[in-house]
């Protein structure tokens, strides 16, 4: 009987592509990523060993994750300091408020 080859998981391969893209996106390939990641690590346990990719799979959904993360955590802030300091940043040129 021939071995049993094991085919890498097209969707283990996208996940880990996004998840790498991600940093360049600024996060937006990172949702996609995701999802792939989890659809992939399903597909592959599913397959019964005949897919592999498990560990790229896991590889896109820690870097899509760590994205997510970050670019949260980056929007929040600068929402904050935009609070905080906008006002000074943006003024008016010319005060049409106060009649000469």
């Amino acid at each position: 009987m021939y071995p049993v080859r094991q085919q890498t998981s097209g969707l283990a391969i996208a996940s880990l592509v996004c998840g790498l893209i991600g940093c360049l996106s600024h996060g937006m390939a990172a949702i996609p990523g995701l999802m792939l990641g989890i659809m992939a690590v399903k597909e592959i346990d599913r397959s019964g060993g005949m897919k592999s990719g498990r560990e790229m799979a896991m590889a896109g959904i820690i870097l899509s994750a760590i994205e997510i993360v970050l670019f949260t955590i980056l929007l929040i802030l600068g929402i904050a300091i935009f609070s905080i300091f906008g006002s000074h940043i943006v003024q008016p040129v010319v005060d049409l408020s106060q009649p000469k």
